[in-house]
Formats: structure tokens, sequence, C-alpha cells
């Protein structure tokens, strides 16, 4: 299980990334490739906590696994 340190460590990171791609809304697909590998990691880090919320944690997290699927389909290393 992720450590509570761990868990915030991620999300100020998650909302750091997130806070500068606001600034630069319109951002091509290259941009937000790179963008989505910044913050792939955090979220890894995120979903299972996000998976705890009782009612609906397990489907938003479940949700956030499929669109990281199809980013690493659309965005290669």
């Amino acid at each position: 299980m992720t450590s509570d340190i761990a868990f915030t460590n991620a999300i100020e990171e998650i909302d750091t990334i997130l806070g500068d791609a606001d600034a630069k809304a319109n951002l091509d697909a290259g941009a937000l490739c790179a963008l989505y590998r910044r913050f792939r990691g955090p979220l890894e880090i995120v979903i299972p906590v996000i998976e705890l919320v009782p009612i609906y944690g397990r489907a938003i997290a479940r949700a956030l696994r499929l669109f990281m699927k199809l980013a690493d389909v659309l965005c290669p290393a």
C-alpha cells in the first residue's frame, strides 16, 4: 500500500505538473504526451488510494487506468 508521504508527494507533483499545463492551454499532441509522461508515475501512486474511496472510488480508478492505457498507446515512450 502507498505510504501517506508517497501519496501526498504524488498529489503535489500532479498538481504542480497540471498547474503548469493550465498556463499552456493550447498544447499540441507532442506536448500532451510529454505532459502525460511527467505525471504518469505520480498517478500510478495515487490510483490505489482513489480505489479505496467508498462507492465511486473503484470505478474512478478503473476509468483512470483505461485512460492511462489509451495514453500509453497514443504516447509511446
